[in-house]
Parts: structure tokens; sequence; C-alpha cells
């Protein structure tokens, strides 16, 4: 049986208790390590000042919980396409409660800019095709394990869904409108008289309520890195069709860092670095499960490269 890290593991990386009973929790060791990682991470990044179990919602960093929020929508929709109404029910009660979290907080973020995201298309009976997964939860997973482990993998990237393009977008989350809990509820209504068309339509529109792409052109390098997350947990998850789309996005990234005078020095080892990229991605077209470790350590060692050359 295939697991797939749900909604509730991602919540629980960043300590946020929604409520429910968890799904496929066999990288619970996983996830604790990630939700012990958290606590050193510097302020205002996504893992820091995160609720720990027993620890008051005022505590929770709310940007943690609106990506978190986002995902459990997210998720939702997908189950939905699966033909799995149960688990989509599921994924609406954890962020119906993810969503009360972040209201208790009394605070005044509800707004957040800059939530790099990925941008997900899939072959599936919609009328609403994007799907987004904000990328900064699964960097700390990886940044916690050190790689990925094939057995558990986010169910954006399941090889039961058909991967039609994914890229990198960054997003402006909103949850301050009091039409929010609404959709919510309707899409639960519609999941519990069997609706799935018209429980995907509320959810979508209420990601396209809360949820604004940025138009400003994103950071070359930041949106590379993004790219390879995202391919490093399609490969890990068998899935090659999605690793394909995020290596061409990020080989498209890379190029723009080769040209840019502010990478001058690092010049040969991007072209190096996208020479490798092009290999990897034929071997990903031959859809080789023997590339799993290798790939992995490759993409992680560029990853940790890219993030050198920013802060030099």
């Amino acid at each position: 049986m295939k697991t797939h890290v749900r909604a509730v593991v991602a919540a629980t990386v960043f300590g946020i208790m929604v409520g429910v009973v968890p799904l496929a929790l066999s990288a619970a060791d996983t996830v604790a390590r990630v939700v012990r990682t958290a606590q050193d991470q510097s302020p205002g990044s996504v893992g820091a000042g995160v609720a720990q179990p027993g620890v008051a919602p005022q505590a929770t960093n709310p940007r943690a919980a609106a990506a978190t929020f986002m995902e459990q929508v997210n998720n939702a929709r997908l189950a939905i396409s699966l033909k799995q109404p149960d688990s989509a029910r599921q994924d609406v009660t954890q962020a119906r409660n993810t969503l009360a979290l972040i209201k208790a907080a009394r605070t005044d973020r509800e707004s957040f800019n800059d939530v790099p995201a990925g941008r997900m298309t899939y072959d599936t009976n919609t009328d609403y095709k994007y799907h987004y997964f904000p990328i900064e939860i699964w960097t700390e997973v990886l940044k916690s394990d050190g790689k990925t482990n094939g057995s558990n993998q986010p169910l954006w990237a399941s090889t039961d869904l058909v991967v039609t393009d994914v890229d990198v977008v960054y997003l402006t989350l909103d949850l301050r409108g009091d039409n929010v809990e609404p959709y919510l509820n309707k899409a639960d209504q519609a999941l519990a008289k069997g609706d799935l068309k018209d429980a995907d339509t509320q959810l979508a529109k209420l990601i396209n309520a809360v949820a604004t792409v940025q138009s400003r052109k994103p950071d070359s390098t930041d949106k590379a890195r993004n790219n390879l997350t995202l391919a490093r947990h399609f490969i890990a998850a068998r899935n090659y069709d999605g690793a394909r789309y995020a290596l061409q996005h990020a080989d498209a990234d890379l190029n723009d860092i080769q040209d840019s005078e502010n990478y001058k020095i690092h010049r040969q080892d991007i072209i190096a670095m996208r020479k490798a990229v092009h290999h990897l991605q034929e071997s990903v077209a031959k859809k080789d499960p023997t590339l799993l470790d290798q790939a992995d350590a490759t993409l992680s060692k560029w990853w940790d490269d890219l993030t050198g050359w920013v802060k030099h």
C-alpha cells in the first residue's frame, strides 16, 4: 500500500496539532526530528517560533500555519481527483482546524507575501487546473532528514497522479476574509452528498480567494533551489514526469543565473551544473528506479551550492 505524507504530517512538522487522527504516520520519526529542528530556526523563517504539542496557539508561527492550510486544501482537491471523498473530508477538517488555530493566535499576521509554492497541473477532470503546494514545508523535511525517503512522500508527488506541468511561483496568502470557512463548509457538505465536482469547485474558489500569484519576477537562484526541492520529492516518489518538469524549470532558472553579473565568479560552475541537469533529465526520462539514491545526493549538493553562492 502506498504511503503519502498528507497534510496532517505537514502540520505536525510545525507543531500544529489539528485535533484529528493522523494519516500515514509511518513517517512520525521523521516528523518528530523536523519539529525539534524547527525550534532552532532563525526568527522569521518558516520554522521559527512554532507551537509545540501542548503549547498555546499564540506560540504558533502564523506563516507556517498559513502554508499548512494551503497544503491541506490542495490535498483535499487531489483526494477528490483520486475519487477518495473520505480522505478529502479529513483534509477539509484539518484545514478548518488549522484556520481556527490561526484565528485563535490573536495576531494581525493573517496575510503573508513571498510564499514559494509548487504550482502543479494534473491530468484531472477539473475546471480549475492549478494546485498550489508551499515548498517551505518540504524543504524543512529535507533539511531534517538529509535525504528523501521514497516510502513517504507528499500526496502531490504521487504516481497515482499524472503531472502535466510543475513550476515555482510566489504567493501572497491572505486569510483575513470572512468567506474562507464558508467555502470549507460548502465543500464538506458537497462531499457528504457525494458531489465531488461541486466540492472541488468550492475548494478551488477558496484558493483563488486567499492566494494571489505575485507578478514580480522572483530571484532565479531561490526559484532554482525550490525547483530542485520539488524534483527531489518527485524522483523519490517515482513520479518521473513531475521530476522532468521541475528539472526543466530549474535549468531555465540556472540559465538566468548564468547570465547574471552577480554570479560571474561562479559562471563555470553554473555551466557545469546545467550540463549535469541535462544529464539527469535524460536519466529521469528513462524512468530508471536505480536513479533514486544517486540523484538525491546530486540534487542535494546542487541545492547547497546555490545556497552558498547566495551567501557569498
